[in-house]
């Protein structure tokens, strides 16, 4: 090879190792330029900054939304992060916070884990599913009570998450929760079918069985105990009064299924109430009601498939959060006259 080759050669090479490591300080750079976008605190406009990321939203959008809010991200950094952490479809819609000192990292673990701004709901036991839905909208949780009530009743989302019945109404379960904001009124109604059977014991079912029950049959028999009862102590009672009438084959005769019935909640029931037709008029149909009429808590549930062993078939309220149960009609009629019509002329 003469002089002029092995030039040439020379300078080949070391245009390859000069290419080489011109991509080699790029990369390098490259690295260093995403370790320090991922770490460093991002600029921001104000201290704090709130930020809505609607549902649906893609991760370009976010970077862009989070730059309009004052998150001064960088987009190619936001995004090159989302594709190796693989969480482009796990980005989380609602209201957020961020504050100064934050990074990129920081930024999308969140969003990613759906820490977002959180509203308390405490929701009483014994709640019917229409005035869960106006608590929930009133305290700004959901937007459309509508939507909540048609979810709350819808057969296949109730499949979905194991209740084999007409609907979720019993199993939204009365609790306290932190609802992020921006949930889809079917989002909340899943949290709280799944804390219901976070709650309930393992064997419930099994439990409902031994009594004769499915698990929906108890979680009816649980929401009519609810109503009725307003002692603990009282609960597995007035269960038993309702398991000895169902094994009788009676009317259960509840008062509060009456009120389900008519949506009569606050006035007397008269005798056109009891004569109202319709499947959850248990003066009217034998047997359970087709659903819940309400949503019980584990008291009641409990009591549902823990009937006490009683000779009752009757109870009646004292006016005092108690009732005076009774064996026969006889002597129920008595009571009920004492307590009730007496009361009512005041004498």
């Amino acid at each position: 090879m003469d002089s002029q080759a092995r030039s040439n050669q020379r300078k080949g090479l070391l245009l390859v190792w000069a290419v080489l490591g011109v991509l080699i300080l790029i990369c390098f750079s490259a690295i260093l330029w995403m370790v320090h976008q991922i770490h460093a605190p991002i600029r921001m406009n104000r201290s704090v900054v709130s930020v809505t990321l609607p549902r649906g939203v893609h991760a370009r959008q976010i970077a862009v939304l989070l730059r309009q809010a004052g998150v001064n991200v960088n987009g190619h950094a936001f995004l090159l992060l989302t594709r190796f952490r693989q969480s482009s479809r796990e980005l989380k819609s609602g209201d957020y916070l961020f504050e100064e000192g934050v990074t990129l990292l920081d930024v999308l673990r969140r969003i990613e884990e759906g820490r977002c701004l959180t509203v308390k709901v405490v929701i009483p036991e014994g709640y019917r599913t229409a005035q869960i839905a106006r608590k929930l909208a009133k305290a700004g949780v959901i937007e459309d009570e509508e939507a909540f009530m048609k979810w709350a009743g819808d057969e296949a989302l109730a499949r979905s998450l194991g209740v084999e019945g007409n609907g979720l109404t019993g199993f939204l379960y009365p609790d306290g929760f932190y609802f992020a904001v921006g949930l889809s009124e079917k989002d909340v109604i899943t949290i709280m079918v799944q804390r219901f059977f976070e709650v309930l014991p393992p064997d419930y079912e099994e439990r409902a069985n031994s009594v004769g029950m499915t698990l929906y049959d108890a979680v009816i028999l649980a929401s009519i105990v609810e109503k009725e009862a307003v002692m603990d102590e009282e609960r597995e009672i007035i269960s038993g009064v309702f398991h000895n009438r169902l094994r009788k084959g009676w009317r259960l005769q509840a008062d509060p299924c009456v009120r389900f019935a008519t949506q009569n909640f606050s006035k007397r029931l008269t005798h056109k109430h009891l004569r109202h037709d319709c499947p959850y008029n248990t003066y009217v149909y034998k047997g359970l009601p087709p659903g819940p009429i309400c949503n019980p808590g584990i008291p009641s549930l409990m009591a549902a498939v823990n009937p006490s062993e009683v000779d009752f078939f009757f109870f009646v309220s004292m006016n005092n959060g108690r009732h005076h149960f009774s064996v026969t009609l006889e002597e129920h009629n008595k009571a009920v006259w004492r307590y009730q019509i007496m009361n009512e002329v005041g004498t």
